[in-house]
């Protein structure tokens, strides 16, 4: 028998530690994953989620105080939290069933 793949919104609910988050209940991939976001360290950059699809994925975070660096420009670590974030979410969309994970083992960013 074939299991059933299963939705991106269903995949966070078997995958999210329930000790350490909470979930929304009735409410779009978007609204769980901001939900989910201001709950850990992306959610002190105030990203704020747009769109979430398996190819492309948007967010926006506000230039302010706390997200800059010395030089007075965003913090490449800022960018960096957001993209990692988003990629993460995205990789749900590639899952087959609720026992596999998602982890970012390597990356490279240019600025």
């Amino acid at each position: 028998m074939k299991e059933r793949k299963m939705n991106v919104l269903e995949l966070l609910y078997h995958n999210v530690p329930m000790d350490l988050f909470t979930l929304k209940e009735n409410c779009s991939l978007v609204d769980q994953s901001q939900n989910l976001i201001d709950q850990c360290h992306p959610g002190a950059t105030n990203m704020k989620v747009l769109n979430l699809s398996a190819e492309i994925s948007e967010a926006d975070i506000p230039y302010s105080q706390s997200n800059r660096a010395l030089h007075g420009f965003m913090h490449g670590g800022c960018f960096f939290s957001v993209g990692d974030t988003l990629t993460s979410i995205m990789a749900f969309f590639h899952v087959e069933n609720e026992r596999e994970r998602t982890f970012t083992m390597d990356v490279s960013i240019r600025y």
